[in-house]
């Protein structure tokens, strides 16, 4: 229900925001750690954030007209949940594997699975936008499919860190 000119206005305006916030999620990780370590506890907030908002701003179809204030809520709330996971998750990547060959596959191994998952949801989204002849996807169908990869993101971001948790909470590698 947005013009196109206000709809990407909004998104330049998170990837701002996004600039000056990604630098500012690293200097709060590296300086005041949490009893779930150093990036943990960034993990484990920023990941229902990004879930909830990605769920709400997929939801919106459901509502007859959105607001312009409620969708950037809803977008700037994603940038932030996603910034606490990312920072502290890149950061992780050199306390798992400080030596540079090591880090540098784990970067490649991190790129190709998030770059899988992408393409699973991608191909997802194909039986559930129909076989009628508009191929439109129901908001409700875009809604359930949300609820589905925002729970699954959700879950790996959080598992992801428990696997690796000793290296962040202890401050070793291996």
């Amino acid at each position: 229900g947005l013009n196109a000119a206000l709809a990407g206005g909004l998104l330049l305006a998170s990837l701002v925001f996004d600039a000056v916030l990604d630098p500012l999620v690293g200097h709060i990780a590296d300086r005041f750690p949490s009893r779930f370590g150093k990036y943990g506890g960034l993990i484990i907030l920023g990941a229902p954030v990004a879930a909830l908002s990605f769920v709400a701003l997929y939801s919106l179809p459901l509502l007859s007209e959105p607001s312009a204030l409620l969708v950037f809520v809803l977008i700037f709330g994603f940038r932030l949940g996603y910034s606490l996971i990312d920072a502290p998750h890149n950061a992780l990547l050199a306390r798992v594997r400080p030596d540079g060959p090591g880090r540098a596959r784990l970067a490649g191994y991190r790129f190709f699975f998030s770059s899988l998952a992408s393409f699973i949801i991608a191909f997802a989204l194909v039986p559930l936008v129909g076989s009628d002849s508009n191929m439109t996807l129901s908001p409700e169908r875009l809604f359930v499919f949300a609820m589905i990869v925002a729970v699954l993101s959700c879950l790996v971001m959080i598992f992801s860190w428990i696997a690796i948790r000793r290296v962040d909470v202890f401050e070793k590698s291996y």
